[in-house]
């Protein structure tokens, strides 16, 4: 049964809203007056948030931010008054579903609810999909385009959401509500996966591909920024691509094909993994030749920072001869480079 949390400090509202949605099948009307009650409703999520933009120690979009933060699957609808216009486009921008004019909760509410009871079944339904995957495995030919570096570090962060941050096996229940739990790769893994992928695709875009020094981000930043964006249009750098390969597996060994299969299982991770390659189009280097980023004297540099990230955050970060094509491996449980 779809349970809908009313979140307003007038009880005459709440009773309002629950006298509409009484008729509604199978919808069970939950109340919380205040911010206290508001959060601890949390604890056991419900289908549809329903809230008032105004309360006396928790605004409409601060509600909205929690439920996001908490339990993003769920759906808020905003109930409003006129002359709240500016409210109500903040917590639509911070991720509302909807809203109601107060003035209109006969005629509109309980239309909306059964929107949102719809969305939020397939919201769940969805979560649940994602937490059967057991490995992916994309494959993506980017353009030398620094624009297409975010896109892409959070492709992947989703891919370690829905594939490595949950356990596998035949006595793993999910939490109530299909709620996300952090186990596997922990919400700071996360973090710095993300932090050392998009150090190692701006590395293949700016250095590799367009070929610019990091010495002149040293001296002059706006330059170095300029001169990328002028040769991203022009050949050959406008030609060059960055060729990535992205693998998250549950169990097994993500540089293997098949590797969730049990025949392949001896002596290599057994939890949460994964594998980015990342290869550019640029001429290369020796890595032999780059400076130690742990030294103090290149530590502020800007090209001993991102190395430094990168290597720090993973497990291996392993380039090819070349130069032009790094490898970044992490286990979960494995404790940052230089902790274990």
């Amino acid at each position: 049964m779809p349970r809908l949390l009313v979140v307003d400090d007038r009880e005459s509202d709440r009773q309002k809203v629950a006298k509409i949605l009484r008729d509604l099948p199978d919808v069970e009307v939950e109340e919380a007056a205040d911010r206290d009650a508001f959060l601890a409703a949390l604890e056991d999520p419900p289908d549809i948030v329903l809230t008032d933009l105004q309360l006396p120690d928790i605004d409409g979009p601060a509600v909205v931010q929690a439920v996001c933060a908490r339990c993003p699957y769920v759906p808020v609808v905003l109930m409003t008054r006129h002359g709240l216009k500016a409210e109500a486009v903040a917590a639509l921008e911070a991720g509302a579903a909807s809203f109601v004019l107060k003035k209109d909760l006969k005629s509109q509410l309980r239309l909306t609810v059964l929107q949102m009871v719809a969305v939020a079944g397939e919201r769940r339904r969805q979560n649940r999909l994602a937490r059967c995957h057991t490995r992916q495995h994309r494959v993506l030919d980017l353009p030398s385009d620094p624009e297409i570096i975010g896109p892409t570090v959070r492709l992947a962060k989703r891919m370690v959401e829905e594939t490595a941050a949950v356990p596998a096996g035949p006595n793993y229940a999910p939490p109530r509500n299909d709620q996300p739990e952090n186990i596997g790769f922990s919400e700071t893994d996360r973090l710095r996966i993300g932090v050392a992928l998009e150090e190692a695709l701006t590395n293949a875009v700016y250095h590799g591909n367009l070929e610019l020094d990091s010495a002149l981000r040293d001296e002059d930043e706006s330059r170095y920024y300029s001169l990328a964006r002028e040769r991203a249009l022009l050949r050959p750098y406008s030609d060059r691509r960055v060729h990535v390969e992205l693998t998250v597996a549950r169990t097994g060994d993500p540089r293997q094909p098949g590797a969730d299969s049990p025949d392949v299982l001896g002596g290599i991770p057994s939890g949460p993994n994964l594998r980015f390659y990342i290869e550019d189009q640029g001429a290369g280097f020796d890595p032999h030749s780059l400076p130690d980023p742990t030294d103090p004297e290149n530590l502020m540099k800007a090209h001993g920072r991102g190395l430094l990230l990168v290597r720090t955050f993973m497990d291996e970060a392993t380039h090819n001869a070349k130069g032009n094509a790094l490898t970044l491996v992490k286990t979960a449980g494995h404790p940052p480079n230089g902790q274990g």
